[in-house]
């Protein structure tokens, strides 16, 4: 009887060992990732043709639309304005692998008196990765990025081995525009959609996966574009959504920390680890009753 009593206590150990080990498996881990001071505006000039790199230096917010020079053009092109984000993706626990992520920005007040609402919307992209720390884009960088239209998914990103990808049709609508006579400070959150976070969750997956990408060193790229190439200026040419970064100015924006770009990502134990957690498992309790073939018959 002892020895049945022992082995079934060393089989209740064991049986809570894994238990354990499976439920500390099933934990899972999030992390929030701030975006940094490296992220600009990617802007084509429509009356010179020139590409430029520019910074929130002013503390106003970042623009995804067109204006005076910045618009529908023809001897050098259409021009616009477009925000670029960068994100430095964390190590990635052992034996985990990306469950869900999402991205999230506010859009501010226009700072044009003569802004109206836009009459295009505003497309969110996974440019690539940057695998410089930090990143020190130019504009040459500016230029390389900046796009104008329906979808560039498929075009080579940055990075070796990616290509940039349309996370979310229509993250910005009109509808979203929120007009310089609104009280000053004002803001509305933007958090990508259940299709978007599935498609920049298997994005930031597929960096993971590069063996070219370097994880906590390397930066995923965002940016937002407007979805036409020209607009219609019959109501203003002054036509684009003013979006937070991390370097609002506080007078304006008092909770300008609340409003900077994010993204979130959890990541959750692969199959792989629960299945050899299992197996152990397994393989404890039959050598547990080997050791012990007849104990359920002791006296």
């Amino acid at each position: 009887m002892r020895q049945f009593l022992q082995s079934r206590v060393a089989h209740i150990a064991i049986i809570a060992i894994v238990c354990t080990c499976t439920c500390n498996l099933f934990a899972q881990t999030s992390q929030t990732i701030q975006t940094g001071t490296e992220n600009f505006e990617a802007q084509h000039r429509s009356n010179t043709g020139s590409f430029l790199l520019s910074r929130n230096t002013v503390g106003t917010g970042f623009r995804s639309g067109f204006q005076t020079n910045f618009g529908n053009g023809t001897t050098f092109g259409e021009g616009g304005i477009q925000p670029v984000y960068y994100f430095k993706l964390p190590a990635r626990p052992t034996g985990e692998s990306v469950l869900s992520a999402s991205f999230s920005v506010s859009e501010v007040v226009d700072t044009s008196s003569g802004g109206v609402t836009p009459t295009f919307n505003s497309d969110l992209y996974a440019l690539g990765f940057d695998n410089t720390d930090p990143p020190a884009p130019t504009d040459t960088t500016a230029q390389s990025f900046f796009f104008l239209g329906a979808d560039q998914t498929g075009a080579a990103g940055a990075g070796t081995g990616t290509t940039i990808q349309k996370l979310q049709d229509n993250f910005l609508v009109p509808a979203d525009f929120i007009a310089n006579t609104a009280p000053a400070g004002t803001s509305a959150n933007h958090t990508t959609s259940a299709a978007g976070n599935t498609a920049l969750a298997a994005y930031i997956q597929a960096l993971y996966d590069n063996p070219n990408f370097t994880p906590d060193h390397d930066y995923l790229i965002l940016r937002i574009n407007p979805d036409v190439t020209s607009y219609s200026t019959t109501t203003g040419s002054t036509q684009r959504y003013t979006l937070s970064d991390n370097e609002l100015g506080t007078t304006t924006y008092p909770n300008a920390a609340d409003l900077i770009p994010v993204v979130d990502v959890t990541f959750t134990p692969e199959p792989s680890a629960l299945a050899a957690i299992g197996l152990i498992g397994l393989g404890l309790l039959r050598r547990q009753r080997r050791r012990l073939p007849d104990e359920s018959r002791s006296e």
